[in-house]
């Protein structure tokens, strides 16, 4: 009895996957990344800062106007050390590892008097993993654009890593809350020609993301 025998043939104008074909997918991941990517990196930015950022400043702000009622002035670290903040304000900041939180009541703020008088600022200072599990007192981090430096509490969490390409970026809540806001940047072309560029300004809801987005 003959059995039957299977058709292994390729059907008409089918072929295997040539090497035009790979680089014609590899072609269309590599844009998928450049287009995708950074929405994708955005998002998860914004994350973070909605869920652990946004909270501490918000207590903070409320914290300061408390310290005004008792006090008269403002407070901010000497040093810029989380550890003041929390004993003086009364916010725990150990919990929010991606961040180190500092207050600023000088004029030097996160952008000029465009974006309305400011009272003070608090700021939400962007780490990594490298500025984590150091020894009390030497876990900081250089603000990017100051010669300030962010001192952590002893009890910080560890960075999850999220901002290695940002750490040291500033996310800034003022007081009182300019309107919302945003100043493209522009560019003196005047005689002579200087080059010099004006840094994108934008606010929204109080907030400003433009040191991180640069």
């Amino acid at each position: 009895m003959n059995g039957a025998t299977p058709d292994n043939r390729r059907g008409v104008g089918a072929r295997g996957i040539t090497r035009v074909d790979l680089l014609l997918v590899l072609f269309i991941l590599g844009m998928g990344i450049l287009v995708f990517g950074p929405l994708v990196r955005k998002a998860v930015y914004n994350h973070y800062l909605e869920e652990e950022a946004k909270p501490i400043l918000n207590a903070l702000v409320a914290a300061e106007k408390r310290y005004f009622d008792q006090h008269g002035s403002y407070y901010t670290s000497p040093h810029y050390l989380e550890q003041d903040l929390e004993e003086n304000l009364g916010v725990k900041l150990g919990q929010a590892g991606n961040f180190c939180f500092m207050v600023r009541t000088v004029p030097d703020f996160i952008t000029d008097n465009s974006s309305g008088p400011a009272l003070f600022e608090v700021w939400a200072i962007l780490r990594d993993r490298e500025y984590s599990n150091g020894f009390s007192g030497t876990d900081r981090i250089l603000v990017q654009g100051f010669n300030l430096f962010c001192t952590a509490t002893p009890d910080k969490a560890e960075a999850n890593g999220v901002f290695t390409f940002r750490s040291g970026r500033i996310f800034a809540r003022r007081e009182p809350m300019p309107p919302d806001i945003c100043i493209l940047p522009t560019t003196n072309a005047g005689p002579p020609r200087t080059g010099r560029t004006i840094a994108r300004i934008e606010w929204r809801d109080g907030f400003t993301y433009s040191d991180i987005y640069k």
